[in-house]
């Protein structure tokens, strides 16, 4: 399998708007939901993801997030992430962090937000 070496991508630290456009659900190194974020780059689609842990209470981040898109969440009801939010229109804030596997644009997740 050959892979094409591609040109390093420079996100600006700062805000953006794009569109939730999945949801990806991973296991390690613990139970978390992915947002699947797409905006316009450079006249490019870009995808940034934003996770959260897999717990929907008042207080988690995915409870907090889904009350931010309108959904306030109650004790005893279920909620479908993918239903209530796969096809909005969003706010975010990006940050560059450096890493030991380099230098990668991170979504701030609690900076997720509709766009009204």
């Amino acid at each position: 399998m050959k892979f094409e070496c591609k040109e390093q991508l420079k996100i600006d630290d700062g805000a953006h708007e794009g569109a939730i456009i999945a949801i990806e659900y991973r296991q390690k190194p613990y139970e978390y939901m992915d947002l699947v974020i797409e905006f316009m780059h450079n006249d490019k689609p870009v995808r940034l993801k934003a996770g959260y842990p897999a717990i929907v209470s008042v207080g988690s981040a995915m409870g907090k997030l889904l009350h931010r898109f309108n959904h306030p969440v109650e004790p005893g009801k279920f909620y479908d992430p993918e239903e209530l939010l796969i096809g909005q229109q969003c706010h975010f804030q990006t940050v560059t962090e450096e890493t030991k596997n380099g230098t990668f644009a991170n979504v701030l997740p609690q900076s997720v937000k509709p766009l009204k």
